[in-house]
């Protein structure tokens, strides 16, 4: 995305930003699809300047995950009082584009069902494999 540096927020790190706020207006499934994001990163750019990224993880870049994405920046947004991107990182293409803009640059743009814009991102098969692995190992032995 062009940052200058970064880093990715453990779950702790988003239970702790949960529990400073009110989010009495927000559902307890709402409040553990946020803590349980596939990954939130911080980064900077060249002027230091801070925003987050909520990125979902799935094999492909369906309505669901578009939604959960841009929920997860929003809240993000929220509780940190800086800017937040939506991403989402798929195995394969949004099933609904053509192929002219599949074959362009990455990310893509995809219009969600608000009409906010989130990136999207190919990952080649193994690595998205080896992340959903990891991300299933995770949640069953830490509960994240």
């Amino acid at each position: 995305l062009g940052y200058e540096r970064g880093r990715s927020l453990a779950s702790g790190e988003l239970l702790e930003l949960a529990i400073a706020a009110d989010l009495s207006d927000l559902s307890p499934q709402n409040l553990r699809r946020f803590r349980r994001m596939d990954l939130a990163l911080e980064v900077a750019d060249e002027n230091g300047s801070i925003r987050y990224i909520a990125v979902e993880i799935a094999f492909y870049a369906e309505r669901g995950g578009i939604d959960q994405a841009l929920a997860n920046a929003h809240l993000l947004e929220r509780l940190t009082d800086c800017p937040a991107s939506a991403v989402i990182a798929v195995g394969s293409d949004y099933r609904a584009l053509p192929q002219t803009v599949l074959d362009g640059e990455y990310p893509i743009l995809l219009d969600s069902s608000c009409r906010e814009s989130v990136r999207l991102y190919q990952l080649n098969e193994r690595n998205i494999e080896r992340v959903m692995a990891d991300l299933r190992y995770q949640r069953q032995h830490y509960g994240h």
